[in-house]
């Protein structure tokens, strides 16, 4: 027994508090990983409020190199926000305002990828618009969480794609036919940002990390 009359905690029980309070410290200053999975899909129309367009011919060069055999774009209102865009063949742009994607060898493909590469990115809407291989009768597009729609090849498949939380990365692919091209490829920011976690939010997750290490050393003393 202490002199004030309470019992001491035994060394093992205190190793173990102090973990799970540096646990909970580390939790805290850690961002959450976000799944890229849609919570709703529009088609036929464009959603409003965007906040910028995927665009390649306005970008600060020297950019970064393309991956997978991709391009980098970036968007419109910052030439260094840049973009990288990949798919299941080696693409290229034809539109550098438009942000019109084609693959290399003419012959279609079959799945895309927007990736930021700034991880603090994130954007709650994406619009695209695709166009089927002519004259192959169109196709459907998954854009996952059970959103799959046919397409056709006149061009006008406009889709109108939301996340919540927003995500840094997403991709989709069709289950039937092969995309031509894909274009007006736009953006509208999470939280009207380009940032998924505000400064203000990241510096009080920060604060409630400090006080949880400042906690477990209170208690190992």
């Amino acid at each position: 027994m202490n002199r004030d009359g309470r019992g001491t905690t035994p060394p093992a029980r205190r190793r173990t508090m102090k973990k799970v309070l540096l646990s909970a410290a580390v939790a805290a200053i850690l961002p959450t990983a976000v799944m890229a999975n849609p919570i709703n899909v529009e088609t036929g129309t464009f959603g409003g409020g965007v906040e910028g367009n995927l665009e390649f011919n306005s970008c600060t060069d020297p950019r970064p190199a393309a991956i997978n055999d991709g391009v980098v774009g970036c968007v419109n209102s910052g030439p260094t926000n840049y973009v990288y865009v990949y798919g299941d063949e080696a693409i290229q742009y034809d539109g550098g305002g438009q942000a019109l994607i084609t693959d290399v060898a003419g012959n279609g493909y079959t799945s895309l990828t927007i990736d930021f590469l700034d991880d603090d990115v994130a954007f709650a809407l994406l619009t695209v618009n695709i166009l089927g291989v002519k004259k192959s009768g169109g196709g459907k597009v998954d854009f996952g969480n059970g959103f799959v729609f046919d397409i056709d090849d006149n061009g006008q498949n406009k889709f109108t794609i939301e996340f919540a939380p927003g995500v840094n990365s997403y991709t989709f692919s069709t289950t039937e036919g092969v995309w031509a091209e894909i274009k007006q490829v736009r953006f509208k920011f999470e939280d009207g940002d380009t940032t998924d976690v505000p400064e203000p939010a990241m510096l009080g997750l920060f604060g409630l990390g400090l006080m949880g290490l400042s906690m477990a050393r209170r208690r190992r003393g």
